[in-house]
């Protein structure tokens, strides 16, 4: 199935346009009643940094009021701790450090050489582990908070959050909405508790979770930002395969379809995530969600970046009788992950050792060069 053969392309355009255009905002940085965060309202190309405070909303920094022949976004940002001032830097000059100052309104240049990033350091004695390694579960946000901290985890190719007692080491889990992305953390360190979380799914658009910790052993989670509806689309069902390549390892993978679509064998889009620190793309994709939603299927499989567990998983997909091997193509660049690089090696041949070293000599060649489909 194409857009170009369906009878529809008319409503798929639509969908992708909508579904594209939707607004986006970060988690929130808290100082005393100010919360300031980046938004990206439905048409705009890039976001604009945002204050709310007890007396209502107001839009700080406008890249697209910025008077440049060229388009300007914000790269960098920082708030002061007493949230009077604001330090940013733009796309057009990268070393230049802007200061500005909320009261008036004016901007001037920072006094500082450059921007710095908060780092997470250890200090004094007695510095323990609050919260134990996990073999399985790779550590992607961290917050301090009042006595707590929130860790944010990719475990089995979804996200999790939980709070751990700083003082007596209980961990308790933070619910989500269901199986998505976490995308970044904020908090506040004083008294009040509270979490924000960017969370999104494949059919959930980016949102913001606020979460009330005033009672740690039942957190509250509320939504604090959700863009507007997108409207009446079919429901997307979920399905879990497991399967073992010839290697002897279990392999994960997740299948989105419409719920009320063809039973068989449809297109099918596979994609694969591995490796100690890479993660898979479980957020909200417009172009993913367009593709089921036209009746295709997107799969999503964790390999480790043995040829054999691509392989198997692609294997999985047709015995299960949810694909077939002549509509059955891998998607994202081939060299993006430790699994691309071994699919890659799988296609073309070359013993995996060979493959990346010519990766390191960028002389691999271009990934449409490259066949994609599978065949069995």
């Amino acid at each position: 199935m194409t857009a170009v053969q369906s009878p529809d392309r008319d409503v798929l355009e639509r969908w992708i346009a909508r579904l594209g255009g939707l607004p986006r905002r970060s988690p929130p940085i808290a100082r005393g009643d100010r919360l300031f965060y980046t938004e990206r309202g439905s048409g705009e190309r890039h976001p604009s940094l945002w204050m709310c405070h007890p007396s209502g909303t107001a839009r700080l920094i406008d890249p697209a009021r910025w008077n440049s022949p060229h388009p300007v976004w914000i790269t960098d940002w920082s708030v002061s701790p007493d949230g009077r001032r604001i330090t940013f830097r733009l796309n057009r000059n990268r070393a230049a450090v802007l200061l500005l100052d909320i009261a008036t309104g004016r901007i001037t240049g920072a006094p500082k050489p450059e921007l710095r990033r908060p780092v997470i350091a250890s200090c004094g004695s007695g510095l323990r582990t609050v919260l134990a390694a996990d073999p399985e579960a790779v550590v992607r946000h961290l917050v301090p908070l009042d006595g707590m901290v929130a860790v944010a985890r990719w475990r089995n190719g979804r996200s999790e959050v939980v709070v751990v007692d700083s003082d007596s080491g209980a961990v308790q889990a933070v619910p989500l909405p269901g199986v998505g992305t976490v995308s970044g953390m904020t908090g506040t360190a004083e008294g009040q508790r509270r979490l924000w979380i960017g969370y999104a799914e494949p059919t959930r658009p980016g949102s913001v979770l606020e979460v009330d910790l005033s009672s740690p052993r039942h957190p509250v989670v509320r939504d604090w930002y959700r863009p507007d509806r997108i409207g009446p689309l079919p429901r997307i069902r979920r399905l879990g395969l497991m399967c073992v390549s010839a290697a002897g390892a279990e392999l994960e993978i997740s299948v989105l379809r419409r719920a009320n679509g063809t039973a068989g064998p449809v297109p099918t889009v596979l994609s694969f995530w591995g490796g100690v620190r890479s993660q898979p793309r479980l957020g909200f994709d417009p172009g993913t969600l367009t593709w089921v939603l036209a009746g295709g299927a997107h799969a999503v499989a964790r390999a480790r970046g043995e040829s054999a567990d691509l392989v198997a998983a692609a294997e999985c997909l047709v015995n299960a009788g949810l694909a077939h091997p002549d509509q059955l193509a891998v998607i994202d660049g081939p060299l993006a992950s430790a699994a691309g690089i071994a699919l890659l090696a799988e296609i073309l041949g070359l013993p995996l050792h060979r493959l990346w070293g010519l990766e390191k000599q960028r002389s691999v060649p271009a990934e449409g060069m490259v066949p994609t489909c599978l065949k069995h």
